[in-house]
């Protein structure tokens, strides 16, 4: 969903797109992290940019306060492997050093859809989906495995 899109019914300006009252972004803020119980949550698309993730002013507005600069940013993929990602806020939160080795290791390409999940610390788990929405980590997405042959006979 694109926070530009949103329109706040209770705006007496503008509304949505383009407003920048404070009531409109109050209400950015709120449909953007409390549409699922409180869980802070961001959905983002892959670029072609394989070594930075800008992360939207909308959320890094939000995180600022909730990531430290001493340390990386944890990401979790649903197999269980968790990467240190380096960053920098100017404006925007932006990941480097680190972000390159994530792509690579996840086959990340461009406009593959990421549902960032903040699990507190510094950790996000990270969903990742092929560009048809599937979750590249479901069985079904995956390529089949290479099984052993021994003396002629599939293990």
């Amino acid at each position: 969903m694109d926070m530009g899109e949103l329109f706040n019914p209770g705006c007496g300006g503008a509304g949505g797109a383009g407003c920048d009252c404070g009531d409109c972004e109050e209400w950015r803020r709120y449909c953007y992290w409390n549409h699922d119980h409180g869980t802070k949550q961001f959905l983002l698309f892959a670029s072609h940019d394989k070594d930075h993730l800008c992360i939207p002013w909308e959320v890094s507005s939000q995180l600022r306060d909730m990531i430290p600069d001493s340390e990386p940013i944890k990401l979790e993929t649903p197999d269980g492997r968790t990467y240190s990602v380096k960053f920098f806020k100017f404006g925007r939160i932006t990941l480097t050093s680190g972000w390159r080795g994530f792509v690579d290791a996840n086959h990340i390409e461009e406009n593959n859809p990421m549902l960032f999940v903040y699990r507190g610390n510094s950790t996000f788990k990270v969903q990742i989906f092929n560009s048809s929405g599937r979750d590249k980590f479901l069985p079904c997405s995956q390529p089949p495995c290479n099984h052993r042959v021994l003396n002629g006979k599939v293990d």
